[in-house]
């Protein structure tokens, strides 16, 4: 019995630690200085690029270097995704930020992509000068300058020749840029972005209550979104433990009643937006070994009161996922599986993304 809940917590380790090789694309940076530096960085999102790379000079190296926007000019990523930093005013701040962008467009007018506060921003380049788009959300009405407004700022990067119909999106955008490109006898170099796979390695516990049952858990999580499908939709992998307290009154005495739930996890998530406010779904199944534990059946019969089971189950459930920082989520969660939960709440921290 144990060596087979042992099999499953092992399985659970090594597929979560196996998807986590070959994390590391080769690399060059250009230091502020001019220096060329070839090696290995990190794969990550666009949100962490903005602020910096974590770099190896080869990826059998242990420990990384830490590059921001102070140290770097640029990156390109496997000679292809090319990175570059601006100063910036973004949101309305009275202040200056750095912050590295990606390459979309090149030409007489490029298009830049980058994350500030988990919101995407596009920077346009023209004639030496740059324009920053922000979604008009990102502007409180009360101090709304329409400087601000994207289309405004869009109309000023192609000199008037921006459509009315254009959304706040890169597809809208961009086809602005090479709209404006191709009046100018400029061509627009569309640079293929190669997708990559993104993973997180996540750290949950917490618990949960209603009427008569208490319960608290710990999960692993290795999650991978294939951005080529879908930048919304999440493979999570995990190894999960469960504790579910049930105190049983009987003739005026208590007695306890213990579930205990070790499971492996395989669900597809679906976010239903990618803030750092997530409300989501998720359907799949698990490996799972139960142990329930019956104080009363013991005392009535004589015995263990030890029931244990195996299997593979369907799982199911809903919740909202909040990022406090890059590295910290808290979370609410309705789950369904082999044991009937109450209303789950969590704290979590990203290990590895």
């Amino acid at each position: 019995m144990k060596i087979t809940a042992t099999f499953l917590m092992l399985l659970g380790i090594n597929l979560m630690y196996s998807q986590l090789k070959d994390s590391y694309n080769p690399a060059v940076l250009t230091r502020t200085n001019g220096e060329i530096i070839e090696g290995f960085i990190m794969q990550n999102d666009l949100g962490s690029y903005s602020k910096g790379v974590q770099f190896r000079k080869t990826v059998s190296a242990t420990g990384e270097t830490n590059f921001g926007t102070a140290d770097l000019k640029s990156f390109v990523i496997e000679g292809n995704d090319f990175y570059e930093v601006f100063k910036v005013k973004i949101n309305k701040s009275t202040d200056d930020i750095l912050v590295f962008a990606k390459l979309i467009i090149r030409g007489k007018a490029s298009l830049y992509k980058t994350v500030f506060k988990s919101e995407t921003i596009y920077i346009v380049t023209n004639d030496n000068k740059q324009y920053v788009l922000e979604e008009d959300n990102l502007v409180s009405l009360e101090n709304r300058n329409t400087d601000l407004n994207y289309m405004v700022e869009l109309n000023k990067a192609t000199e008037g020749n921006t459509s009315k119909n254009s959304n706040f999106n890169e597809g809208s955008i961009g086809q602005v840029i090479i709209d404006y490109n191709t009046l100018m006898g400029s061509q627009s170099e569309k640079i293929k972005q190669k997708a990559k796979n993104k993973s997180f390695l996540i750290a949950n516990a917490g618990g949960g209550s209603r009427k008569n049952e208490t319960e608290y858990f710990v999960k692993g999580t290795y999650r991978t979104y294939f951005t080529k499908i879908s930048r919304s939709t999440s493979l999570n992998i995990g190894l999960n433990y469960f504790k579910k307290e049930m105190p049983t009154f009987y003739n005026n005495k208590t007695y306890d009643y213990n579930q205990e739930l070790v499971a492996v996890p395989f669900q597809f998530q679906q976010n239903f937006a990618n803030k750092f406010i997530r409300p989501y779904a998720y359907l799949g199944f698990n490996l799972s070994y139960l142990k329930t534990t019956n104080q009363l059946y013991v005392e009535a019969n004589n015995n263990e009161g030890l029931q244990q089971s195996y299997g593979i189950g369907v799982i199911y459930g809903a919740g909202l996922e909040v990022s406090i920082t890059d590295r910290i989520l808290v979370k609410c969660e309705y789950r369904n599986e082999v044991i009937n939960h109450p209303i789950l709440f969590s704290l979590g921290y990203v290990l590895l993304n």
